[in-house]
Order: structure tokens, then C-alpha cells, then sequence
């Protein structure tokens, strides 16, 4: 929560001041350990790994509101990207690959394929 609002504080007070921002944000959001707080916990059907991903993606659509209440929307690129696959040794508790075979520390698709909105 603390980086949401942080973000959407930079935002707005950068773009009020008519001065161009770079804003990096990475959410510690879904590494092991996982953790959701109490308005996520138990609501997903995957746990504390789909906990945190629904808080994660929560406070995403915070941001972009953030970005649009700022009046720059129109003249923002908004890049959101993962770091690596799904680690394998924690099983279903630290994400799936999908039909990629294998995951984090592999060369294999399910380890260096990431999404990239």
C-alpha cells in the first residue's frame, strides 16, 4: 500500500509541476514469502501466492488511477513486465508456468518467458 501511495504522490506532484518523471515501481509482490494484507487474505482459490497476485494487481489499477486523476494518462507509457518464471521448488506456492516447460533458474521458456503488457 505504502508504494501505491507513494507512487501516486510522485505522479501527481511531478506532473503538477510540469516536469518530466521516470517512475519505476517493483512490488515485492509475489516472491516467497507471499504475503497479502488482511483485506486479501483467504480470497483468492490459490492461496497466498493468488492472495498477493490480487493485491498486487489492486494496487496496479491504484497506480494507473493515480496516473489518470494526475491528467497523464494521455502522455504516459505504462510498461509492466515480470522478473522470471514461476520458482519451482516451492511448487504451487510461488506461481505455475503454465504449458511452458520448467521455470526460474532454467533456460527453458517457463524460466525466461515473461509477460509484458
Amino acid at each position: 500500500e505504502r508504494y501505491t501511495e507513494k507512487a501516486v504522490d510522485f505522479m501527481h506532484r511531478n506532473t503538477a509541476a510540469k516536469k518530466p518523471w521516470f517512475l519505476y515501481l517493483a512490488w515485492n509482490h509475489v516472491h516467497i514469502p507471499d504475503f497479502a494484507s488482511k483485506q486479501f487474505c483467504n480470497t483468492s482459490i490459490r492461496g497466498r501466492f493468488g492472495d498477493a497476485l490480487a493485491e498486487m494487481d489492486f494496487h496496479v489499477g491504484k497506480v494507473l488511477d493515480g496516473l489518470d486523476a494526475a491528467g497523464a494518462a494521455n502522455n504516459t507509457v505504462v510498461f509492466f513486465t515480470s522478473d522470471n518464471g514461476p520458482w519451482l521448488i516451492m511448487r504451487w506456492a510461488a506461481g505455475h508456468a503454465g504449458h511452458f516447460f520448467e521455470g526460474k533458474t532454467t533456460t527453458w521458456e517457463g524460466g525466461v518467458r515473461v509477460p509484458g503488457i
